[in-house]
């Protein structure tokens, strides 16, 4: 016999005690397992969904920061407004997607119901032109009535914001609502909701763009065009605005189109991932304090068998390794199964919030590895609290 066939014959003993000694009591074993798998479950989840949610953000800053230009007119060289075909020219360039044209107008007065109204507050709202197809450029749901069209561009008609609404203390178009504004009357035909690419003129009062230029000087309002684009297209597009909006004075409009740094990306990856990865640990440290708690019980209810063993001739080294051994057996099969868990969980909750499931191979192959070391780290205490039983200690108090 070579001279590591004692070790190998001594390793496979303590292995086949160590077996012997989870199935003496089943219950034990499995209320073992079930921390290791709380803690493997939650670390693995934790980290998938974190990785899920870095890509729904980045997918969702992406479309709002990098498919979006505005176009301001650059008075500087004495323009003043975007030239009528401005849009159609812009809508012609590829990649893209809509395009829309705001004048804010210098309010002068604060705009009111007819006859009256509830105060709205210190800060009146504010009233925007708006062309045709501004509430899809800007990605606003219509929640009552009707929206501005081409047979209503020129008509004195408001659309507004839900939240100018529940100040105006307007409920329902159907009541045939009027907003006086510089003098002219404006018949509410519209509630919208909250917008995700211009939240502020959109929250407010729109009346047609076409009607502000036939009815305001233009020194009296002041325009900026909204072009989205398609994913990818957002810098190529801005260079050809300008010269789309007004082809023999390109100069007369600066396109502004800012993307996202990758830095920013990463930093926000990194404190999501932080924080979720410090939940995650207290979960585990919780599960490992409850494998302790099973594991001193079980050193407990098996006092005699301890002190049994180490008057047969069993050394301390001997029965900590049992213990450990026993404890890393535990920690596998929760972690294998706290990890097929934690996938299943993230699956889950992409599926319920509409997300794409983002899986990391790395967490999944090392959750076995990770409920090894839970179940060592938190069996140790135990074992070395079993190898300091005194064996006539044991016996007498088995007898």
């Amino acid at each position: 016999m070579s001279g590591g066939s004692p070790n190998r014959v001594a390793w496979r003993r303590v292995l086949t005690e160590a077996i012997a000694g989870l199935g003496s009591s089943p219950a034990r074993s499995i209320l073992a397992a079930m921390g290791t798998l709380v803690g493997v479950g939650s670390v693995v989840t934790v980290l998938g969904l974190t990785a899920t949610a870095n890509g729904q953000i980045d997918e969702s800053f992406t479309k709002l920061s990098s498919t979006s230009i505005r176009v301001d007119v650059n008075e500087a060289v004495g323009a003043s407004t975007f030239p009528r075909r401005a849009i159609s020219r812009v809508n012609g360039i590829e990649g893209v997607v809509d395009a829309a044209v705001v004048a804010t107008i210098d309010n002068g007065e604060p705009a009111q119901l007819h006859p009256g109204a509830p105060d709205p507050g210190s800060e009146s709202p504010r009233v925007a032109g708006v062309s045709v197809g501004y509430w899809r450029t800007v990605d606003a749901p219509l929640l009552q009535g009707r929206l501005i069209d081409a047979r209503l561009a020129r008509e004195p008609v408001a659309v507004l914001g839900e939240r100018t609404a529940q100040r105006l203390g307007v409920t329902d178009v159907a009541d045939q609502v009027m907003i006086t504004f510089r003098g002219v009357r404006f018949l509410v035909i519209g509630i919208t909701g909250p917008a995700s690419r211009d939240q502020v003129t959109a929250g407010d009062i729109a009346i047609p763009h076409a009607f502000v230029r036939d009815w305001l000087p233009p020194d009296l309002y002041t325009e900026q065009m909204l072009v989205v684009t398609e994913v990818g297209a957002g810098e190529a597009v801005a260079t050809q605005v300008a010269t789309a909006v007004a082809p023999f004075r390109p100069e007369s409009a600066v396109a502004h189109y800012t993307a996202r740094p990758r830095v920013v990306d990463d930093a926000v990856s990194a404190e999501l991932r932080s924080l979720f990865l410090m939940l995650a640990l207290i979960s585990t440290g919780i599960a490992g304090l409850g494998i302790v708690n099973v594991s001193l019980m079980a050193v407990l209810e098996r006092r005699r068998e301890i002190g049994l063993r180490r008057a047969l001739g069993a050394r301390r080294g001997h029965i900590v390794m049992q213990f450990v051994v026993e404890a890393g057996i535990v920690g596998i099969m929760g972690g294998a199964v706290g990890g097929a868990v934690g996938q299943l969980a993230v699956v889950a909750v992409s599926k319920w919030q509409g997300w794409t499931t983002t899986l990391e191979p790395l967490v999944t192959l090392g959750a076995a590895p990770l409920g090894l070391c839970l179940g060592v780290l938190a069996g140790l205490y135990p074992a070395l609290r079993a190898a300091r039983v005194s064996p006539v200690e044991a016996l007498r108090a088995g007898a």
